[in-house]
Order: structure tokens, then sequence, then C-alpha cells
């Protein structure tokens, strides 16, 4: 009588390995695209607060964030940095104003803060970790850019990988990245018309 053998072969357990390995291989890197695509959209919903929260205070204080000069002790009593009260209401966001926009806007109650700078200011991030300012673009690493219309703030990201702005691009301006309202610029100013794959961007710039 043969006797039936129900176990699997040395091959069919290695055939069931390499396909579970095979499977779990495709789920991390489709997680890995979920998990990218929505810090993608999470730094356009960035963007867009904070041209809603930049027009909203501009409509309540007659005066763009960073650029308010604060002289009422009893508006924004939590305003620690003291260099935070001293813009000069010239419908232009500096350099030395910039640092100070998201500390306006939190103290409006119209964004939240991811931490503070070296001065206690409220700084914002992006969700790839690379800081978020807001300011006029004279004073923004695109500060040759020419734009097609009258600009007067933008909002500059840091540190986003090189398929982040190309998709940021695609979905809120012209897919190019040297040329609408949102450019991709280098550490020396100029505008990249493209970046290598895997690489990062040193500075995307949108207008607002």
């Amino acid at each position: 009588m043969t006797k039936n053998n129900n176990g699997f072969t040395l091959i069919e357990l290695a055939i069931v390995v390499a396909v579970i390995g095979l499977i779990a291989g495709m789920i991390s890197m489709s997680g890995g695209t979920l998990f990218k695509s929505s810090k993608t959209a999470k730094t356009i919903a960035i963007i867009n607060d904070l041209g809603e929260a930049i027009s909203q205070f501009k409509g309540t204080y007659k005066s763009l964030p960073g650029d308010m000069k604060i002289t009422d002790a009893n508006e924004f009593p939590d305003m620690h940095a003291t260099s935070c009260r001293e813009g000069n209401n010239n419908e232009v966001i500096t350099t030395g104003e910039s640092v100070c926009v998201v500390e306006h806007l939190f103290q409006a109650g119209l964004i939240k803060a991811d931490g503070v700078d070296n001065n206690g200011r409220k700084i914002m991030l992006s969700p790839f970790a690379g800081r978020v300012s807001v300011m006029h673009p004279k004073a923004s690493k695109a500060s040759t850019v020419n734009w097609s219309r009258y600009v007067p703030v933008v909002v500059q990201i840091e540190n986003l990988p090189c398929d982040v702005v190309q998709e940021i691009d695609r979905k809120i301006d012209d897919d190019k990245l040297d040329d609408g309202h949102a450019r991709a610029i280098d550490n020396d100013g100029s505008a990249l018309p493209s970046c290598p794959a895997g690489s990062i961007v040193p500075y995307m710039v949108i207008a607002l």
C-alpha cells in the first residue's frame, strides 16, 4: 500500500516563501508611495492654509503678518519675541520681518506652529521637515524671478524631494518647475527647469 505524504517539498516551500516576499515587497512599496502622497497633499494644504490665513489677518488687522507694527501692549500679549512687534506696515514682508509671520498668524489664532526658533519665535515645517517661510518675493530665494503678475507675498519651502516638487507644481501650477507661480529654486537663486530623480530641491517658492 502506498503511503500518502501531504507535506510540502523543499521546492514548494521555496516557491511559497518567494511569493510571500514578493507580495510583502509590493505592499511595502505601495505603502511608501501612499505615505509620500499623503505628505505631499499636506504640503499643498499648508500652502493653501497660509494664503487664507494671510488674507484673514490682513482683513482683520489691516496689515500683513510680520510687517505689522504692534504698539498696543494688550494686542497679542503672548508675543514672546519682542522683535515681532517691530514691523513697519509698509506692505512688504522683508527678510527680517519674515521670521515673525508665523508668530503673528499663530498669535491671531489662524494657524498652528510646529516649534520655535532660537529666539522663541514660532516656526512652521513641511511634512518633509523643511522650514516654511512667508515673505516678499524679493526677500526670497527667488529674488531674481520675473513673475507674470504682481506678487506681494510668496511661500518658500525648503528641502523638498524632487518628485514632491514636481507633483505640487503639477497640481497647483503648470507642470513647469521654472515657470508659472510655483518655482523650483537652487541654492544660488537660479530657477531649476528640472531636477534629477531622488534629489532634493533646495527651495520651492510659490506666489500667493
